[in-house]
């Protein structure tokens, strides 16, 4: 099993519910944030990925650190800096890890700022944590073997916090969801229909026989290894309420768990 979240917090939370309901052991379960999850596969995996095992993710201090020691090797030539390059650098930053989480094409300086900051951060052998998803959702791409073994790795997968999701993150469930079709997406229904995109019209193109699901009461277990499942939710609603039932992943009282 393996169970994405957002934040640490909302990690924590889940596993602890998640072991209190299995109660039995188990051979592996994974619950962690995007970013946890993703730099764990990445390091398993480093030598297909083309990376040092040992790299370091940086976050933007660091990332604006090593920038301003090599402000003059920027393109900055429509760049009015007056005396503080962080201020200006602080927001460049920003603009790049939106383009990474799958915003529109950057304008033609932007896009040489984006290529001089990944030739600079790849220079010291690490990655940014945009680079994380982009990097594990090129592998997955790309290498069959890789792709294989983590979706027989995790047969079943939940994500909470869709509507917190990126392209990029999404991009790669879509690959993982391929080979296996246990997953299970929580959403919460106001986020999904006020925040583009629409994540419930990008789920059933996903899985057309898929179901969205509102758990405000049981609904019929599903046959296993059917497509996968949105869960559109209110805030104080619960996902692994045991009483509920999901298309592809099964949360049941613990001395009835099945695998």
């Amino acid at each position: 099993m393996l169970v994405l979240t957002s934040t640490r917090a909302t990690a924590q939370r889940l596993r602890e519910r998640v072991e209190a309901l299995l109660d039995r052991s188990h051979e592996e379960l994974w619950v962690g944030t995007w970013g946890a999850i993703g730099e764990r596969l990445l390091r398993e995996h480093s030598d297909a990925a083309g990376l040092d095992p040992f790299f370091e993710v940086l976050g933007p201090a660091e990332r604006l650190a090593m920038l301003l020691d090599r402000l003059n090797e920027l393109p900055l030539r429509q760049h009015e800096i007056r005396g503080n390059p962080a201020r200006l650098l602080t927001h460049l930053l920003e603009q790049i890890d939106a383009l990474k989480a799958g915003s529109n094409p950057p304008e033609p300086e932007l896009a040489e700022l984006y290529a001089a900051h990944d030739r600079i951060v790849a220079a010291s052998g690490s990655l940014d944590s945009g680079d994380v998803f982009l990097t594990l959702s090129k592998l997955l791409a790309e290498s069959a073997d890789v792709r294989q073994a983590i979706a027989d790795r995790f047969l079943h997968v939940m994500v909470d916090e869709l509507e917190d999701t990126t392209a990029a993150q999404r991009a790669i469930l879509v690959t993982l969801s391929q080979q296996h079709p246990n997953h299970l997406y929580a959403l919460e229904g106001a986020a999904s229909s006020a925040s583009p995109p629409d994540l419930t019209a990008w789920f059933s193109n996903l899985h057309p026989e898929g179901e969205v699901i509102e758990p405000r009461v049981s609904v019929p277990s599903a046959k296993p290894h059917s497509p996968a499942a949105v869960a559109e939710a209110e805030p104080a609603l619960d996902p692994l309420e045991p009483s509920f039932r999901f298309q592809g992943l099964r949360v049941l009282p613990a001395n009835q768990m099945s695998p």
